[in-house]
């Protein structure tokens, strides 16, 4: 195993929680799947706009573009660095984007969701999804 791999594993799984968060309070269907383009691709245009300026006003170096050339070249993290070792295709990614993006989302979430946090992950405060204005 690579020394990455456990970061790049959860930091993937960690977008992914996240992205399939925001498309249950929209009443979308994430279905099965780990692809975070797919799942990205999924939010209605307002969301994406909101998660995508969010980022960018966190990482000043990045534009819209890139950030969703890196979406789609991480699409399949989760599932190619879960099992390096069963394929010898040359595998590539960048651990430093995956770690900002999930922290992106998950302070995106903090802040414009009402959401109260434990050890098993985030939790519907009083029953009730309440936005936050901004």
């Amino acid at each position: 195993m690579w020394p990455s791999s456990p970061i790049i594993l959860n930091c993937a799984l960690a977008i992914e929680i996240c992205l399939k968060l925001l498309l249950n309070e929209m009443s979308v269907n994430a279905e099965k799947g780990h692809d975070i383009w797919v799942l990205f691709n999924k939010l209605d245009e307002e969301t994406k706009c909101r998660v995508m300026e969010h980022y960018l006003s966190q990482q000043k170096e990045e534009s819209k573009d890139t950030l969703l050339e890196k979406i789609e070249e991480h699409k399949s993290a989760f599932v190619d660095w879960r099992y390096p070792y069963e394929d010898s295709q040359c595998l590539k990614c960048s651990p430093a984007f995956l770690y900002s993006f999930a922290y992106g989302l998950n302070t995106f979430i903090e802040q414009n969701y009402h959401f109260e946090r434990n050890d098993n992950g985030w939790l519907k405060a009083d029953g009730v999804i309440k936005f936050k204005a901004q």
